[in-house]
Order: C-alpha cells, then structure tokens, then sequence
C-alpha cells in the first residue's frame, strides 16, 4: 500500500468490497489462490478506498491507496 490497483489479501475470504470515500461501491474483481486472494481494480483511480472484508462472522475493513 500504496499500489496500482492491484493487491492481495491473506487469507480465502468471504465477501469483498471495495468502497470509496464517499461509501459508493468500486468495481473489482478477485482470484483466490493458494492463501491468499488477488483484487484487481476494474477501472483503477488514484486516491483512497475502504477494503471491506467477510470471513466467517468478522468484518475487516483496511484503508487503501490507489496512485
């Protein structure tokens, strides 16, 4: 962090979003792999996101910078 619209996350998840900072849902797309999942960004623009994550009962949500 920061990328290029393009990073992993630890772990099989659940349920992914991505959000921007005004709460409107940003189009991704993502890949499980062995132990951890790829999320690529549609259409990438610089600036700052919400990754908000589902793994069994917990949410995770981690700030993300797109330059």
């Amino acid at each position: 962090n920061p990328n290029a619209g393009v990073f992993y996350t630890a772990g099989d998840l659940d349920q992914i979003q991505l959000l921007d900072l005004t709460g409107k849902p940003v189009s991704i797309e993502t890949e499980s792999l062995q132990d951890e999942t790829k999320i690529t960004v549609v259409t990438p623009v610089a600036g700052i996101y919400v990754l908000r994550a589902r793994k069994d009962n917990q949410v995770v949500t981690q700030k993300i910078i797109i330059r």
